[in-house]
């Protein structure tokens, strides 16, 4: 495969993705007509009998379908590091702490469920490249002994994330993407710490580095308040950061500073999304799929959750690096 036709591809796919006023159908839908509803849209396997089972058949043709039109799958492997690290976090509180979660692995990883086990389970490192086994020989060695199930998942975030920046850096979109994750993260983070009065030591503990937003900045503003903390911060991030940080302290909402920092992310890969050349139009609709996925999630759960509080991947952009497609 090359990269314009896989952007032509992805072009037509687009189409299928919920649109506003398709989610405003499903919304308008009871609890039991849920699924139902979804299924008529030809959304996910017409036979899955509840939601998640609607949704993991859904992402599972995503991703295959990525693996099957991917002109470079190291790159775009990078795109399912997510679900590999709740895979890695789960059987490392197995392996250390004796809790079986099998039942929540996921196929969905870059790494197949058997090898993933027989990785760290058997360390056995066959069959990997050498940035995937030095990843794990340093995932195998914990901090320290008495680690406790909370820091040994911020800490497999650092190595996965780490990993990640490693093997993208020559790749701009993906980077950009990252670094992206690492911000609303870390800024995730530090709201969520200054909520239960954690103090600042515990918090730069938790801090993954090499984002847009250094480590040093977060020292810095973690103990203003929050005026200060905006006038801080201003100069080292997006404008739309601020603004989000802004909003968040004046109605305190969580889950919508938690919306709005994706829809950046969403917003900064869509800017991307006509680069025939580039991994950018497959990345942009993997981002757009799981931003369906928690629209859904939001709609099913809150009753009264306001269309406009949805993740809007259907954002339309122009975008200046977009060749002619001849395919």
């Amino acid at each position: 495969m090359n990269y314009p036709y896989t952007s032509g591809i992805v072009k037509s796919l687009e189409n299928k993705l919920l649109s506003r006023e398709k989610l405003i159908k499903i919304k308008r839908t009871n609890a039991d007509e849920f699924v139902k509803s979804l299924k008529e849209l030809d959304y996910g396997n017409p036979n899955a009998t509840n939601l998640e089972e609607l949704i993991r058949y859904e992402m599972k043709k995503v991703k295959d379908l990525i693996e099957e039109l991917s002109p470079d799958s190291k790159l775009t492997n990078l795109f399912f590091l997510e679900q590999d690290d709740l895979n890695i976090k789960l059987l490392y509180k197995k392996l250390l702490f004796g809790v079986s979660s099998d039942s929540l692995l996921t196929d969905l990883g870059s790494v197949k469920e058997e090898k993933i086990k027989k990785i760290i389970l058997e360390n056995d490192l066959s069959d990997l490249s050498k940035q995937e086994e030095k990843l794990f020989k340093e995932l195998s060695q914990s901090p320290k002994e008495s680690i406790s199930s909370k820091d040994l998942s911020i800490w497999i975030d650092k190595k996965v994330y780490e990993y990640a920046l490693l093997c993208c850096h020559s790749n701009t979109i993906l980077l950009k993407y990252y670094k992206q994750k690492i911000d609303n993260s870390n800024i995730m983070m530090m709201i969520r710490n200054k909520i239960l009065n954690w103090n600042k030591e515990q918090f730069l503990s938790m801090v993954i580095s090499k984002g847009n937003i250094s480590k040093e900045v977060f020292e810095k503003i973690y103990e203003l308040d929050d005026e200060k903390l905006l006038k801080e911060i201003t100069d080292s991030c997006d404008e739309k950061v601020v603004k989000a940080l802004k909003k968040y302290f004046a109605n305190k909402e969580f889950y919508k500073l938690e919306n709005d920092l994706e829809q950046l992310l969403i917003e900064k890969i869509s800017e991307t999304k006509n680069d025939a050349l580039n991994i950018g139009p497959l990345l942009y609709y993997y981002v757009a799929k799981n931003s369906e996925i928690k629209n859904i999630r939001m709609l099913y759960s809150n009753a009264n959750v306001q269309i406009n509080d949805l993740l809007a991947y259907w954002v339309k952009n122009e975008v200046k690096l977009c060749p002619k497609i001849l395919v």
